[in-house]
């Protein structure tokens, strides 16, 4: 019920890397990192990239979630737990998904096991 509650076809959220996957900005910017400093509308935001510092506008269509190491810190973008900060303890490279422990909220210290790769990103240090 909760995932249900919770699951939007948005999920854009400041402070999180994510890989822009659109050719149409430019060779410098694609397939390559930047951390979300500002999020319009739900469904745009104003990226400011990882290696030139440049600031750009995208859409969510044009960016996906970024999956770290194991052990470093991730943020739920989607579903029951979206919102709450998670720290990586798997990768299932098979299923396209990840385990985490919740950091943050009511749920602190629960694992959750298959989470797709799509609900969860990196969070910027």
């Amino acid at each position: 019920m909760k995932e249900q509650k919770n699951r939007k076809d948005y999920w854009l959220h400041e402070d999180i890397i994510v890989k822009i996957i659109t050719s149409k900005l430019g060779e410098k910017c694609y397939k390559k990192k930047g951390v979300i400093t500002k999020v319009e509308n739900r469904y745009q935001a104003v990226v400011k990239m990882l290696d030139t510092n440049d600031k750009i506008r995208v859409d969510q269509a044009h960016v996906e979630t970024v999956i770290p190491a194991i052990g470093k810190n991730v943020l739920i973008v989607n579903g029951a737990y979206r919102g709450e900060e998670a720290t990586l303890e798997d990768i299932h490279q098979d299923t396209f998904s990840v385990d985490v422990t919740i950091l943050t909220g009511s749920m602190v210290g629960t694992r959750f096991n298959n989470i797709a790769y799509e609900d969860v990103s990196k969070l910027a240090d």
